[in-house]
């Protein structure tokens, strides 16, 4: 077998199925594959809503919600691949990723792992898809925010890798746990996930360990996944910041207790806080202004809706203006034409366009090619699958009631 495709998956459904599209999608060459589903007690009836939507699909249900790393290491005990991708539910992925990295470590067998370029909601780079292992000095750096002060600098900025260029190939130190994929040779070698962290900095740990045991990584930006990161308000919120960190110094007391005091660890959990403080007063503020600022300056939801082969329109829950492109017999040169893409901006900065929503059956790499042209704007967009009849947008999805979907000329 090729390829074990292992997702761990709490309490995300309609994420999970989103997944599993593109996943059959990439899937459609000559590539042998078996895709193993770790539940980790979710209460929204995830292994029955997923059941059917692939093939060669496995659904290991725990009783409890073991962590990210020990549900992806049960997943791993009954991988039969040669190839091992750990992946995150909320992502989704182009139609050539596995052929194009499987590729690359067929011909470059000292490379134990390897990434592709990641896209954030909005179709901007997520920086974090590639990273330094990070020092102490490091984790500092990040919690005070001096990785965004200084993103061009290798000297405070090594850890998110920033000096980078995002569409150069390159070896790099460690990968995000979002999409890790791993030569099985490489598992047995470098051992499974480290469970004691329950989540967070697992993936640093594991390429920690994996360069210690001699093996590269590559960036590869020729392909792309999309990664939606939770919920919309995970990396905005105290609890983030607070577990992530907390991970962290795990990490560093696993590895580099013998050469830094406890006075250091006091430095960087007081960065925590204070970055911490900041976040709660940067919420609070958005809370008690964001309905006064709604009002002065609101609009319509006007949506941009990008046709494939499906019959869909607004949902009778939105407000009905919107604009309406059909992409079902154009070539894909023609999708990404200059004028086509001048008028949306145009629209968008006017915001006549307020949401651009994707039909699936265009395909995922039109799709990202679109969003990336557009991700200076920050519009939001959503992924509409008709067969499922449910929308998939940052912070989740939803399940259309009512045949929601009807057609509006």
């Amino acid at each position: 077998m090729d390829i074990s495709i292992i997702i761990v998956s709490y309490n995300v459904k309609y994420l999970l199925a989103g997944l599993l599209h593109s996943l059959q999608q990439a899937l459609q060459q000559k590539i042998s594959y078996e895709i193993i589903v770790v539940d980790n007690n979710s209460t929204d009836n995830t292994p029955e809503y997923i059941s059917g939507k692939a093939l060669n699909l496995t659904i290991i249900k725990n009783k409890e919600n073991l962590g990210f790393a020990a549900a992806n290491n049960q997943g791993i005990a009954v991988a039969k691949g040669k190839y091992i991708l750990l992946i995150n539910p909320d992502t989704l992925v182009e139609e050539d990723i596995f052929e194009k990295l499987i590729a690359f470590l067929e011909k470059h067998p000292q490379y134990g792992g390897v990434t592709a370029k990641m896209l954030n909601p909005d179709g901007s780079f997520a920086i974090d898809c590639r990273h330094g292992i990070p020092s102490p000095r490091d984790a500092f750096y990040k919690a005070m925010g001096m990785t965004k002060i200084f993103p061009n600098s290798k000297h405070f900025s090594y850890y998110h890798q920033t000096f980078l260029e995002e569409n150069d190939e390159n070896d790099i130190p460690a990968f995000s746990g979002a999409f890790m994929l791993l030569r099985e040779k490489t598992v047995n070698e470098v051992g499974l996930l480290d469970d004691s962290f329950f989540m967070y900095c697992e993936d640093i740990d594991y390429c920690y360990r994996l360069n210690k045991n001699g093996w590269k990584i590559r960036y590869l930006p020729v392909t792309r996944l999309l990664h939606f990161k939770g919920e919309s308000t995970k990396e905005k919120s105290y609890e983030y910041v607070k577990n992530f960190n907390l991970s962290m110094l795990r990490f560093f007391k696993k590895y580099y207790a013998f050469k830094y005091s406890g006075l250091f660890y006091i430095f960087i959990k007081t960065g925590v806080f204070l970055r911490g403080i900041l976040l709660v007063i940067k919420n609070f503020l958005f809370f008690l202004f964001s309905n006064t600022i709604n009002q002065l300056f609101k609009n319509e939801q006007n949506y941009l809706f990008i046709e494939g082969n499906s019959e869909f329109s607004i949902p009778n829950s939105y407000k009905r203006r919107n604009i309406k492109l059909h992409t079902s017999n154009l070539e894909f040169s023609k999708v990404l034409n200059n004028k086509w893409l001048n008028e949306i901006q145009f629209d968008i900065r006017k915001k006549t366009i307020n949401k651009v929503i994707f039909d699936i059956s265009i395909g995922y790499k039109v799709i990202f090619n679109i969003m990336e042209k557009l991700s200076a704007l920050k519009i939001d967009f959503a992924f509409y699958y008709p067969e499922w009849n449910i929308l998939m947008e940052k912070g989740g999805g939803e399940f259309l009631n009512n045949n929601v979907f009807y057609k509006d000329v």
